[in-house]
């Protein structure tokens, strides 16, 4: 029976170790989706801006 105790307890620790690694890795997939999404954010604003300079620029360039 303490073979039976000691192998249910390492598969438990077995358990929480694989829990806290996958939390870690989940947080970290998270981290990089937001970044991610910023980056997306950032890109579609300076297209937005390049688009933006260069109708001003066209404009300039008739005076």
């Amino acid at each position: 029976m303490n073979v039976m105790n000691s192998l249910s307890l390492q598969k438990i620790e077995s358990a929480d170790k694989v829990y806290e690694l996958l939390s870690q890795e989940v947080s970290r997939l998270q981290e990089l989706y937001a970044k991610f999404e910023s980056a997306d954010k950032v890109y579609e604003l300076l297209s937005q801006e390049v688009s933006r300079l260069q109708e001003l620029y066209a404009k300039c360039a008739k005076i």
